[in-house]
């Protein structure tokens, strides 16, 4: 089965990533702590995945509650616009949408919460391994080099 560009691009940036990554980790410590950091990141996700679908009508319920209490509430601007004179803020379609976005939405913030975590702490693994430099060798912006230059 071929790949897509997406798949392509993800695993070409994986191989790179893991390639950079050993250059500075040395000894089996180290790689020790970096596989436990990928294999707690992929048990967290794994978590949140089998959650996210056994927990999804009561979170889904939560969403429509959350949706119908927003639109409960009244607001007293006077006079009232042309336009929300026959609007129903009601609209049963318009809130099991409205829910089923919210819930996934919400989802994919957790898993984005789940690999910034990870991606600090192989960072913060990754800083302790490299050599420290001396302020003269440490590498500056460009724009900085071309201030330096003139």
């Amino acid at each position: 089965m071929t790949q897509n560009i997406t798949q392509q691009l993800e695993s070409a940036y994986a191989k790179a990533s893991l390639r950079e990554t050993a250059k500075w980790l040395e000894t089996p410590q180290d790689w020790q702590r970096y596989q436990d950091i990928q294999q707690r990141g992929a048990q967290t996700r794994q978590h949140e995945q089998v959650s996210f679908r056994q927990d999804y009508p009561a979170r889904l319920a939560d969403a429509r509650e959350a949706i119908l209490n927003e639109r409960a509430v009244r607001h007293y601007t006077h006079p009232a616009p042309q336009s929300a004179a026959g609007r129903d803020r009601f609209n049963k379609d318009q809130i099991e949408r409205q829910a089923h976005l919210r819930v996934h939405n919400a989802h994919h913030q957790t898993l984005a919460k789940i690999d910034i975590q990870e991606h600090r702490e192989v960072q913060s693994l990754l800083q302790q391994r490299q050599p420290q430099l001396s302020p003269q060798f440490q590498a500056s912006s460009p724009t900085r080099q071309i201030k330096r230059e003139r």
